[in-house]
C-alpha cells in the first residue's frame, strides 16, 4: 500500500490498537509507543549417537544448553541498564527418542528493542553466542530477520487525540509506557507524522478469552 502511493500528500495517519488489558480507557501516550521486533532462528548440527554412548557424539542438545545461558545472558550483561530490550527464545525443537542423540536442535525467538544501536548490540552478542558453539564442534546457522522497527508517536497529533480521548472517556485517559507486542503500523507512519492509540476492552469473565494475544494453543 505504501509502494502504491497510499500515504502520499498525507499529513498524519492514525491508529486505533484494541488491547484488554485495562477496560473502558484509552490510552495517549508520546514518544516510543511499540518496540522494534526481529525474530532469529539458530540451528545447531553435529554428530549424532546412541544415547548410551554420549563420547562418540557432539550432542546438539548439550550445545544448545549453553547457547540458552548465553542468549538470555545477552541483555542482562550487554545491554546498558536503561536502555529497553527483550530476547525471548519462544521455540525449541530437538530429537525424537529417549535413547537417541539427535543430530539437530532449532530454536526461534523474538528480539524487542526501542534505539537502533541496542538492536545492533544484540545483533552482535547472538552472533558471538552462536560462535561458541561453532568452537564447541557444533556447525551452527543463524538467521536473524529484520522486522518493524521501533514506533515513535508525533508530539502534535498525540496533543490533538489526547484532548479528543479526554472527551470521549471523561478524561480518564493516561499516559503508558511502551509496549513490545504491536507491530505492523509503523511502517505507515514512518513517512510522515503519526499516532498510535491503544483502546482497552476487555470483559474479564471470559478468562482466556479475554487476552487474545496470550493464547498459546
Amino acid at each position: 500500500m505504501i509502494q502504491d502511493g497510499a500515504i502520499e500528500d498525507v499529513d498524519a495517519v492514525i491508529a486505533l490498537h484494541v488491547d484488554p488489558h485495562t477496560p473502558g480507557t484509552l490510552v495517549v501516550s508520546e514518544d516510543c509507543t511499540a518496540a522494534g521486533a526481529d525474530t532469529f532462528t539458530i540451528t545447531i548440527n553435529s554428530k549424532g549417537g546412541h544415547g548410551a554412548c554420549p563420547d562418540t557424539t557432539i550432542d546438539p542438545i548439550f550445545l544448545s544448553g549453553h547457547l540458552i545461558l548465553a542468549l538470555n545472558g545477552i541483555v542482562s550483561r550487554r545491554v546498558k541498564a536503561f536502555e529497553p530490550a527483550v530476547l525471548t527464545i519462544g521455540a525449541i525443537h530437538a530429537g525424537n527418542a529417549s535413547n537417541v542423540i539427535t543430530t539437530k536442535v532449532e530454536l526461534t525467538g523474538t528480539i524487542r528493542y526501542m534505539d537502533d544501536e541496542v538492536q545492533k548490540i544484540i545483533h552482535a552478542e547472538v552472533e558471538k553466542a552462536v560462535n561458541m558453539i561453532r568452537a564447541l564442534g557444533g556447525e551452527c546457522d543463524l538467521k536473524i530477520a529484520v522486522g518493524y522497527p521501533p514506533g515513535y508517536n508525533d508530539g502534535r497529533v498525540i496533543k490533538f487525540l489526547h484532548g479528543i480521548a479526554a472527551e470521549m472517556v471523561a478524561r480518564k485517559t493516561c499516559a503508558s509506557p511502551a509496549h513490545d507486542g504491536r507491530g505492523g503500523f509503523r511502517l505507515v507512519h514512518a513517512p510522515c507524522s503519526g499516532g498510535d492509540v491503544p483502546a482497552w476492552g476487555a470483559d474479564r469473565t471470559r478468562g482466556p478469552l479475554a487476552q487474545p494475544h496470550l493464547q498459546t494453543r
